[in-house]
């Protein structure tokens, strides 16, 4: 008798973790120095924070709601570029400290040299507190909320059951695990084969579980089914 066990759950959030880490480089000692050696305000870091903040509180929301939302999936893709963007910035900051400091003491050389690198820092924080701005204003169109979040242990489990019409762009995904499973049946009873799904939380893992596990194909193949 064949069988086949399906769950699901979700994974790290990377985006928020990605998150965080970007604001302990904003808050580090040597970003905050280059910052005032080139004249600029740490209100420009702050406010940077903030709109991070602002869009972080909804960010669980979003993961969940992407799967099924092509509007709120743009919307984490956009955020996912200011973080980006914000990375890069960051880099640069490293690498200009790194040049000026090992820069000649020629002093009117050094003095060009600053003005430019700072405008072009302002110019950029300031670029990227625009799209977060945007975000934010899109968060309450697109429905987002905070969410609470509750230990793993007092999490509702999931079911099977899942609105085929509300979900796009998971085809291919569920036909190659379709067509895994009905070419992998172990003719050996007593062997239980299993399928890992690896990614991020809110990318749509228990989603394709769900489509495969309804699958006629997979319902007629396997005698006894469990999630």
């Amino acid at each position: 008798m064949a069988r086949a066990v399906a769950g699901g759950g979700g994974g790290g959030a990377l985006l928020s973790a990605s998150l965080q880490a970007l604001f302990d480089r904003m808050a580090s000692r040597a970003v905050l120095t280059f910052f005032r050696g080139q004249k600029l305000s740490d209100n420009l870091l702050r406010k940077l924070k903030l709109k991070f903040l602002g869009v972080k509180a909804v960010l669980k929301d979003a993961e969940a709601k992407q799967i099924t939302d092509s509007d709120v999936k743009d919307w984490v893709d956009e955020l996912k570029v200011a973080v980006y963007d914000a990375e890069d910035l960051l880099d640069d900051i490293a690498t200009e400290a790194l040049r000026c400091k090992m820069e000649c003491s020629d002093s009117q050389s050094q003095q060009v040299s600053n003005i430019i690198c700072g405008e072009e820092i302002k110019s950029r924080v300031e670029e990227i507190t625009d799209t977060l701005e945007f975000l934010a204003q899109q968060k309450d169109a697109l429905g987002l909320k905070e969410v609470v979040l509750d230990h793993l242990s007092n999490r509702w489990p999931t079911t099977c059951l899942v609105d085929e019409s509300g979900v796009y762009s998971r085809d291919d995904n569920k036909e190659k695990i379709v067509e895994f499973l009905l070419s992998h049946n172990p003719s050996d009873q007593n062997k239980i084969g299993v399928i890992a799904l690896v990614g991020m939380g809110g990318i749509g893992k228990t989603t394709v579980v769900q489509l495969v596990y309804k699958d006629r194909r997979v319902v007629d193949c396997f005698d006894l089914k469990a999630w």
